[in-house]
């Protein structure tokens, strides 16, 4: 039969003094609204709040200052990168429906220093030309604040000033691809939003092309919470498979 450890009182003390003694580990941002973190290697998230030197948000890679119970957020690992905010399907009217609304999740407003938007996508009404105009707003701001160039590869262009209805892209009666940039004058909130857009309009054999294209919005200074995906043609239908992406590029 053993007797009691006589360094047990002595453990006990060295692992408390490891427990309070300052470390970093590196944690991932689980929510922002109450801000929290899991640190790698731990089976939950940290109950408590920690105290946060630097801006991040849900998803973020972080450094962690450790000392006794208080948890120090120090940076965010990378600072940079690219990441999938949204992605909807288009059906129905092309018209501006809410439910076509690709969104910047909630707490991560103005923290991105431009945004993508892949379309792929087309609709069963074009014009004379085999396209039918795409259309996308900030916030959905549906005032003339918005200037727009597009040239297609057949020569082609458009070109509209204080227009609510900005040709940032181009659709076909087939699946046509667009990709847009969309570049804020600043992080947080801003009244200017700078794009630039290419892609490939499909509607057939003889009226498929090329286009390029650019232009900016200029309004209230305002956070972007959303951007509107529509054609400018709201009587015309999208056409099964057409869908759309948001990225958050930081």
């Amino acid at each position: 039969m053993t007797g009691p450890d006589p360094l047990a009182k002595i453990r006990a003390a060295i692992l408390d003094l490891r427990r309070r003694m300052p470390s970093v580990r590196s944690a991932t941002v689980t929510s922002i609204n109450p801000l929290r973190i899991h640190l790698d290697g731990e089976p939950a998230p940290v109950a408590a709040t920690p105290v946060t030197l630097t801006s991040v948000g849900p998803g973020d890679r972080v450094r962690v200052l450790h000392y006794g119970t208080t948890h120090l957020i120090l940076g965010v690992i990378g600072g940079s990168g690219t990441m999938l905010l949204d992605e909807i399907s288009l059906s129905g009217s092309s018209g501006d429906s809410a439910e076509h609304r690709l969104h910047v999740p909630a707490g991560m407003y103005g923290r991105f220093r431009k945004y993508t938007i892949d379309v792929m996508g087309s609709t069963d009404a074009v014009d004379s030309a085999g396209v039918r105009p795409l259309v996308i707003r900030v916030n959905n701001d549906a005032a003339d604040g918005y200037r727009a160039v597009a040239v297609a590869s057949t020569g082609a262009a458009s070109s509209l000033d204080g227009t609510s209805f900005p040709r940032t892209a181009f659709m076909g009666l087939f699946q046509s691809t667009a990709s847009i940039t969309f570049i804020p004058s600043r992080a947080g909130s801003t009244g200017y939003v700078s794009w630039h857009s290419t892609g490939w309009c499909n509607s057939g054999a003889s009226d498929s092309f090329l286009f390029n294209g650019g232009g900016r919005w200029s309004g209230t200074e305002q956070q972007i919470e959303f951007f509107q995906v529509m054609t400018n043609l709201s009587s015309s239908q999208w056409r099964g498979g057409s869908h759309a992406r948001l990225w958050g590029h930081r």
